[in-house]
């Protein structure tokens, strides 16, 4: 049987002995009619008459108190019905110990019962809705968290943020009851905020919204960090003037929510950004359990960062050498495959070659040997194009890609290049030690159309300008 019908059950016992008290006093009042009682009454002394008014004004009292408080009416009942055992004692027969006060005493008990029995029940069920309330926490918490596990896989496919974060919003608009609509806001610098992620809103228009910092929910509180429910947006506004946001919202034809849901997202022990959720109707939609979960939703959002950042930085390793920040080897393995399974492609290769590392590593040291590639890198792609890339693909061993670009012009690229290292030694403990290295150029398609056949022409070209330029017998 379910609580409430319990509880009404009850109540309606409850109704139906505080009427029987009243039937009861009527009767027991009555009774002394039947048995000369009343003949009685006028015959005893002064104190057995102020006795006997006395228990008659405090029967009517726990009467009357018992159709408003069953448990202190109950009580004084009881202590009435005791009170008439007294006179039984003393032989005051009219209004003395008999059937109806037996019955009113098992009312009034009755009603004691009654009035513990529903505070044990209401007390169950508070206890109840609490485990309820916990339970559906933590079933909505493990939601959040397998729904970001979900975003992972993703996050390995795709490095675009907006995309993650906006498919987080999306979940957490979809778990945290009476949310309707959201936005994260992310720090667009020091002083400003940018919306980078939107539910129920028009995205673009609220990036036209300049936000600063100092605007945001969070600072206006001062309480950055923790988990945050702002009941009435329009009261809360009008108590902090310091900029008139509603109309900068209202302008941009987006609505203001009624109550917001809010939380930090904390990123490398600072606050980066903050993801709000909104009710645009009901200012109590949210409650302390609605905190914990946004408050959860956040530590989820901080690790999909940390996440989608690790992977970010395993992709660039696997992207750049990590040394001279030039593409990796296996970045030029990758784009010479790409390059092959496209017939129409017209590219220039070169190969560069660095002269003297071994003694420049024995003579200085290894310290000063990697330092000494970082200059010649540096070198390199200060003379490069927007659409040229420049790999590492061995300890010195270095390859341009240079596409829509003709053999000549890039063999006068390369001829800048080596002008370009001349002016620039570089210097270990104020000594000069110049940088020397040879290059070859070949062109896929006019030089040859099979590109492993390029690479060997381009090969044999840098040790051919090796040799011209006196660095091999």
């Amino acid at each position: 049987m379910e609580t409430s019908m319990v509880i009404k059950i009850n109540r309606i016992l409850s109704s139906i002995l505080r009427g029987a008290v009243i039937v009861l006093l009527l009767a027991w009042l009555t009774y002394p009619l039947l048995n000369d009682g009343y003949t009685n009454y006028f015959e005893s002394d002064v104190s057995e008459k102020i006795l006997i008014i006395m228990g008659i004004l405090v029967m009517i009292t726990s009467t009357i108190w018992m159709q408003f408080d069953r448990l202190r009416g109950g009580i004084l009942g009881v202590v009435v019905v005791f009170m008439f055992g007294t006179f039984h004692i003393l032989d005051y027969v009219i209004f003395s110990h008999n059937l109806i006060t037996d019955f009113y005493l098992i009312v009034s008990l009755t009603l004691i019962f009654c009035h513990f029995f529903e505070q044990i029940v209401i007390g169950k069920e508070i206890e109840l809705q609490v485990f309820k309330k916990k339970f559906q926490h933590l079933e909505r918490s493990y939601e959040i968290t397998r729904a970001m596990m979900g975003v992972t896989p993703q996050m390995l496919l795709d490095d675009d943020i907006d995309k993650l974060l906006q498919n987080i919003l999306e979940i957490a608009v979809k778990l945290v009851p009476n949310a309707e609509s959201g936005s994260i806001l992310i720090h667009k610098d020091d002083e400003f905020m940018e919306f980078r992620a939107a539910v129920g809103y028009d995205l673009n228009l609220l990036k036209e919204v300049s936000l600063r910092y100092t605007d945001t929910y969070q600072y206006r509180l001062g309480m950055l960090l923790e988990p945050t429910v702002i009941r009435d947006i329009k009261t809360f506004n009008e108590a902090n003037p310091e900029r008139n946001l509603a109309k900068e919202f209202e302008d941009k034809d987006t609505a203001m929510a009624a109550s917001v849901l809010t939380c930090a997202i904390q990123f490398d022990n600072k606050v980066y950004g903050f993801i709000n959720l909104d009710n645009l109707t009901n200012i109590e939609a949210f409650d302390e359990q609605d905190k914990l979960l946004i408050k959860h939703l956040a530590s989820q959002i901080e690790i999909a960062l940390n996440n989608h950042l690790l992977v970010e930085e395993i992709y660039k390793l696997s992207q750049y050498d990590s040394l001279t920040g030039a593409y990796s080897r296996e970045h030029y393995d990758k784009a010479i495959q790409s390059l092959m399974k496209h017939q129409d492609a017209a590219i220039c290769l070169a190969i560069l070659d660095v002269n003297d590392l071994k003694k420049v590593n024995d003579s200085f040291g290894h310290s000063s040997g990697d330092q000494y590639l970082i200059h010649f890198v540096q070198i390199v792609k200060r003379n490069l194009t927007s659409k040229d890339t420049f790999y590492r693909t061995g300890g010195d061993e270095f390859v341009i890609l240079m596409p829509e670009c003709k053999l000549q012009e890039g063999i006068k690229r390369l001829d800048k290049i080596h002008e370009d290292v001349k002016k620039s030694p570089f210097f270990i403990d104020g000594q000069s030690v110049p940088i020397e290295f040879g290059s070859g150029v070949a062109h896929y398609k006019d030089d040859h159309e099979d590109l492993q056949m390029v690479i060997r022409i381009a090969d044999k070209r840098m040790y051919q300008d090796k040799r011209e330029r006196k660095y091999l017998p």
